[in-house]
């Protein structure tokens, strides 16, 4: 796990600056930074922005599908064999038969791909709502002493946020305290009703690369529980961004 390169959590909080000793000797987390050190993160992680997707029409897509190379061939030998009936003998009524069983493949063909492409378009849909409350849901951010309330889209890579239940994560990041059993609803992410138990990890308790118990990820919902995490990620170089 990446932890294990940069000393566990403790080390990427020193590594992005987001912990910090204080006066009576206590660590806080937080970043403390001023407009020109946020500006150089936002040029060198990128904005926790996801761009809309280009979106396309019910008609192109059923067009695009129709130029599968597959689909194209299963249309031709329809269209040929309803070519075939209808200038073969119908004498005994083969070729009006014939016919009607092309027709019927072509419509079925056709009809397949205006629902696939109705359902792909009506996804695509629900993917740029969910990208666009992403972009400017509020979090509680907690900066340069005090917790600010910012969109998300202006957080960056090293900020530390509260969770709490309800709180959308809006980045990718990693969760540095709690405060009972943080739970996670994973379904927007992985696509499954998947429901995640979260914890710290220390360096002692990282057992393999794929320990990712303590990891929070862009458009997961906190069911249960409180904590702090650091943003590690934003933008299209979070896993939802990838996606």
């Amino acid at each position: 796990m990446f932890l294990k390169k940069f000393g566990g959590t403790e080390g990427l909080l020193k590594r992005l600056k987001s912990i910090h000793v204080e006066e009576d000797g206590k660590s806080s987390y937080q970043l403390k930074t001023t407009e020109e050190e946020l500006q150089e993160r936002k040029d060198i992680y990128g904005l926790n922005i996801i761009e809309e997707i280009q979106s396309r029409s019910v008609f192109w897509r059923v067009m695009y599908k129709c130029w599968d190379i597959e689909l194209r061939l299963l249309i031709f030998g329809a269209i040929a064999t309803l070519f075939v009936g209808n200038t073969g003998s119908k004498k005994d009524g083969a070729g009006d038969k014939s016919g009607s069983e092309a027709f019927t493949i072509i419509m079925t063909l056709l009809l397949i791909c205006l629902i696939d492409s109705i359902t792909s378009k009506v996804a695509e849909e629900d993917i740029k709502s969910s990208r666009e409350t992403l972009n400017i849901q509020m979090v509680e951010v907690q900066r340069n002493n005090e917790i600010k309330s910012m969109k998300s889209n202006e957080i960056v890579v090293g900020d530390v946020f509260l969770i709490k239940p309800g709180t959308m994560i809006p980045a990718d990041s990693i969760l540095i305290e709690n405060e009972g059993m943080v739970v996670c609803n994973e379904q927007d992410v992985t696509g499954y009703a998947d429901y995640k138990t979260k914890g710290l990890v220390t360096m002692d308790t990282i057992k393999d690369d794929l320990n990712f118990t303590n990891v929070l990820y862009a458009k997961s919902y906190v069911i249960s529980g409180k904590g702090k995490a650091v943003v590690c990620a934003v933008g299209h170089k979070s896993q939802i961004g990838i996606v």
